[in-house]
């Protein structure tokens, strides 16, 4: 590939990437690359930019899955956040959204009846504490509502670390990096059989 081309690489499929760095004198051994992940879950309606006021904004204020090293040291995410994490919006947070939609709002029964068996599943370390807490935290929002449903740090806070301990059991958050630090997650996979499986993963400085 050369520099301006782009390329698509559909989902599952396992590939590698190496760079030999740009050729020009100026620039050489540096390489710039970006990459932009399809949900094919989410429909773009054009409806809802037609009459806004776009303006630009830093890329930090955009509505994003995921950030590394994560949104809070407190959550499972925290260091181990890596390509292919679930969408947890769609998986948890809309099925969510739409019962309390349907129920008129948010209740201690619902939250829990909700919530409980997503915890269990991956096992969630703790998961009858967390899920209390997740309670509490919520109580303190002060508002029950369906559409505080897709604003609630509380509730994101909750999906966050049941989809973070759907992807991988991290027995502790990565360690805490000094200022310019970087981790590289590498994931070993294996080519033997119908499919590529992913062996474990690696942190490095």
């Amino acid at each position: 590939m050369e520099a301006g081309d782009c390329i698509f690489v559909p989902a599952m499929t396992l590939h590698y990437v190496r760079t030999t760095g740009d050729v020009r004198p100026d620039f050489a051994g540096m390489s710039l690359s970006m990459m932009i992940i399809f949900q094919t879950s989410q429909r773009y309606d054009e409806e809802v930019c037609k009459d806004a006021d776009i303006k630009p904004f830093r890329m930090t204020k955009a509505d994003c899955l995921w950030t590394f090293p994560g949104e809070d040291p407190s959550l499972a995410e925290w260091g181990h956040i890596k390509m292919g994490f679930s969408d947890w919006k769609g998986s948890i947070l809309y099925p969510f959204a739409q019962i309390v939609k349907k129920e008129g709002g948010v209740t201690k029964k619902l939250f829990h009846s909700f919530f409980k068996p997503r915890m269990q599943q991956p096992q969630v370390p703790n998961w009858k504490k967390r899920l209390q807490k997740a309670w509490a935290a919520f109580e303190k929002e002060l508002d029950v509502s369906p559409l505080h449903v897709y604003k609630s740090r509380a509730v994101r806070f909750l999906i966050k670390d049941i989809a973070a301990w759907e992807d991988g059991h991290h027995d502790k958050p990565a360690l805490d990096l000094k200022p310019g630090q970087e981790w590289t997650a590498r994931m070993d996979y294996t080519l033997s059989g119908d499919r590529a499986t992913a062996m474990g993963e690696h942190h490095e400085l």
